[in-house]
C-alpha cells in the first residue's frame, strides 16, 4: 500500500501543466475550515431562476464550457436538449430504441459524448448539435459514465454489463481495464493523476492509472457506502466526493485514497458537482427530491425541489455561475444562480 500512496502522490508534479488555470483560481481558505478563518462562505442558493422544459426523464447532463451550454441526455424521449441561459436552442435526435444516460466532454476536441446504453453505442456532438460521430465497439457493454483522463489523454466509457471501463483515443478504442462491479460514474483526480470509478454493486470506487500500456495491478479498490453512484473533486482541499445511492451518505476520499469522512445526506444521493464560486459540493438526492450543499464535513444548506420533480443530474456553469438541475419525473430542468 504504501508504493500505491506514493504512486498518488507522484502526480502532484502535472496538476500545473493540466489545470493551472483552476487551481491559481482557488481561494487559499479551506473549504473545511470556513469556521477558523475569516472569509465569508457565498450565500447559498434558493428559489430556481427557471424551470425549462427539455425531454422525457432527463438524466446526468454535460456542461460545455467552451459555447457555455448545457447537454442534457433524456432517456425517455431518445435525444438531447442543449439549453443556453432559461430556453432550449437545439434538440439532437438520436436512433429509434436509443437510450441516452450519462455524458462528458471531450477537450481534445470541443466535443460532447452521449453514452446510448440500450444500443451499445457512444454519439460525438458538436457544440451546435450535430452527431458527428457514432461509436461502437464490442467492447462496450451498456456504455454508461463517460470521462476524458487529461493525463493520459483519453476519453473513458464505463460499461456496466462487463465490469470494465473502456479507454479512447480519438474515438479508437485502445484499451480496456477491469473495475469492480456494476461501474457507473467517474471523475479525474489530479492529486494523483487518477481516474476514480463508483462500483454501484460492490461498493466501492476504483482507482486507476489510464497510461498506456495498462496495468490492472495498479488498480485499487476503496471501500466507501452502499450503492455508490455519483462522483465530483474538490480543487480546494484535493478530496474526492462520492454519492452512496443506498446509504444516504457521500464519503469522502482524500488524495492518496483514503476514506476520512462520510456526511449523511438526504434519501438516495444520485449524483455530485462541485460549484467552485461557492467552495461547495452539490448533491441530488432523488428519493427526497432536495439538493444538498456540502462544505467540508457538513451540509450547510438544503434545497427543496418542486413537488414531483424528483432531482436527479446536476451540472454547474463556472462562466455564469449557475448549476442546473434536472427533474427526472416532470422533464424540467432548473436553473438556480
Amino acid at each position: 500500500m504504501r508504493g500505491e500512496n506514493r504512486r498518488y502522490r507522484w502526480g502532484l508534479g502535472t496538476i500545473v501543466l493540466l489545470t493551472g488555470v483552476l487551481l491559481l483560481a482557488i481561494p487559499a481558505v479551506s473549504a473545511t475550515n470556513w469556521a477558523a478563518s475569516s472569509a465569508t462562505p457565498p450565500p447559498p442558493l434558493t428559489h430556481a431562476k427557471c424551470a425549462i422544459n427539455v425531454g422525457g426523464i432527463p438524466q446526468f447532463a454535460t456542461y460545455d464550457p467552451v459555447n457555455h451550454d448545457l447537454f442534457v441526455p433524456n432517456q425517455g424521449t431518445a435525444n438531447v436538449s442543449i439549453i443556453s441561459g432559461c430556453k432550449v436552442i437545439a434538440t439532437v435526435t438520436f436512433p429509434t430504441g436509443a437510450q441516452t444516460w450519462g455524458s462528458g466532454f471531450d477537450p481534445q476536441t470541443n466535443r460532447v459524448w452521449v453514452a446510448d446504453g440500450v444500443l451499445g453505442q457512444i454519439y460525438v456532438l458538436s457544440g451546435t448539435g450535430t452527431i458527428v460521430k457514432t461509436i461502437t465497439s464490442a467492447t462496450f457493454a451498456h456504455p454508461w459514465g463517460i470521462a476524458f483522463d487529461p493525463a493520459a489523454g483519453l476519453m473513458a466509457v464505463t460499461n456496466r454489463n462487463s465490469n470494465t471501463v473502456t479507454f479512447l483515443r480519438g474515438t479508437a478504442v485502445v484499451g480496456t481495464t477491469t473495475v469492480g462491479s456494476g461501474p457507473f460514474m467517474m471523475v479525474y483526480d489530479p492529486t494523483g493523476s487518477r481516474l476514480l470509478v463508483t462500483n454501484r454493486l460492490s461498493a466501492n470506487v476504483t482507482s486507476l492509472d489510464a497510461a498506456l500500456p495498462m496495468d490492472e495491478s495498479l488498480n485499487i479498490n476503496i471501500a466507501v457506502g452502499s450503492g455508490p453512484n455519483g462522483i465530483a473533486y474538490d480543487p480546494v482541499d484535493s478530496d474526492v466526493y462520492v454519492a452512496n445511492l443506498i446509504s444516504d451518505t457521500l464519503s469522502v476520499i482524500n488524495g492518496v485514497g483514503t476514506v476520512v469522512g462520510t456526511v449523511t445526506v438526504g434519501t438516495s444521493p444520485t449524483w455530485a458537482v462541485w460549484d467552485q464560486s461557492k467552495l461547495s459540493v452539490y448533491v441530488t438526492n432523488i428519493g427526497s427530491n432536495t439538493v444538498s450543499e456540502v462544505r467540508g464535513l457538513s451540509v450547510v444548506y438544503t434545497i427543496h425541489g418542486p413537488s414531483g420533480a424528483h432531482f436527479n443530474g446536476i451540472a454547474y456553469d463556472d462562466a455564469n455561475d449557475r448549476v442546473y438541475v434536472t427533474g427526472a419525473f416532470v422533464a424540467k430542468v432548473y436553473e438556480y444562480s
